[in-house]
């Protein structure tokens, strides 16, 4: 955005990432660690949240790029300096809208979904990012089209390939159904998400959280965007493996960045799966419908981040065993 001429301020709670921008740019690789599309160092206005009562910027679009967990507070912080006709986008997986729009209000949140592509932040300053072009899917909350959203996509078409949508809280919970799939695996093994597919327990347990995921998505009134092409969301209910596909050899390992969840749980972090499977467990409270499997899911990423498990194979045996057991006490089994 910024080698395109958009006025960009960069802020950020983490203060060596901030010096290094500060000092140095901010260095972005491109495609395949190994063998990049693209490398550069690109000048950023960069600031510490503590920076932004003396500088007083007034924002017309804030891309919110936080975890989820900081969600709240921090455009509680930025909201003071959001212009009256701003907007802010919530470029985050879960349902981060719902927490922002009442903050902003709802005419001052629009909706964002990343559809492809993923990233790392490799050291302050530095990051790789493993798609040449990231995917996003931009909608006004009440599904209306309009010019904001051609305002908004432009700017951040210069970055990424961007398209609207008049089903922006489908296209979000689809969005989820494939993140609660795959990122607690991710996490419990240490594995990329692509790896994962060929590997009969890990895709025992993803189809199972998809499924539970799916059928909340319904019960909650939620008409989702096609999870897999040219089926149906009762389809995959009545045959879930096809929700992962064929595992082909196509979907080599090394060549994406790590699932979020596990990179949380490599730097020693709090993970944000209490706002992804753990928000289909709320959500399905809600309306009903059990969700023990991603209960499970929570479970063995909480123990990760209390030091009980490390990363393996065996942490996806342990949910396959639970789950072998009577599935009305898989929560407690663990």
């Amino acid at each position: 955005m910024t080698r395109r001429g958009h006025d960009v301020i960069l802020i950020d709670q983490w203060p060596e990432h901030v010096e290094a921008m500060k000092t140095k740019g901010l260095r972005i690789t491109i495609g395949l660690r190994d063998d990049p599309t693209e490398q550069f160092v690109v000048p950023v206005r960069a600031h510490h949240l503590y920076e932004i009562a003396s500088i007083r910027p007034r924002l017309d679009i804030v891309f919110l790029t936080c975890k989820s967990y900081d969600s709240r507070w921090m455009v509680q912080l930025i909201e003071p300096y959001l212009a009256a006709d701003g907007v802010v986008v919530s470029v985050q997986n879960s349902l981060n809208d719902e927490w922002i729009a009442p903050i902003v209000g709802p005419g001052r949140d629009l909706a964002c979904v990343l559809t492809a592509g993923g990233g790392q932040l490799l050291a302050p300053g530095d990051t790789w990012r493993d798609h040449i072009r990231n995917a996003y899917v931009l909608g006004e909350l009440d599904g209306r089209m309009t010019s904001r959203l051609e305002r908004v996509g432009q700017v951040l078409g210069a970055a990424a390939t961007v398209s609207s949508s008049t089903n922006i809280w489908g296209a979000k919970w689809t969005k989820l159904v494939k993140t609660c799939m795959a990122a607690p695996i991710a996490g419990m093994t240490g594995k990329r998400s692509r790896e994962l597919f060929g590997d009969p327990d890990c895709r025992q347990i993803a189809a199972a959280l998809g499924v539970e995921a799916i059928r909340v998505g319904l019960a909650l009134g939620i008409a989702m965007e096609p999870i897999v092409p040219d089926l149906t969301t009762e389809e995959l209910i009545a045959a879930p493996d096809f929700l992962l596909g064929k595992g082909q050899p196509a979907l080599v390992p090394g060549k994406e960045a790590p699932n979020f969840i596990s990179q949380d749980l490599s730097k020693g972090r709090r993970t944000e799966i209490d706002f992804i499977n753990g928000l289909v467990c709320r959500k399905g409270a809600e309306v009903g419908v059990p969700t023990p499997v991603n209960a499970l899911a929570v479970d063995v990423i909480h123990r990760h981040e209390r030091g009980e498990l490390e990363p393996g194979p065996s942490n996806v045996k342990l949910m396959v065993g639970a789950l072998s057991s009577d599935s009305g006490h898989a929560a407690a089994s663990l």
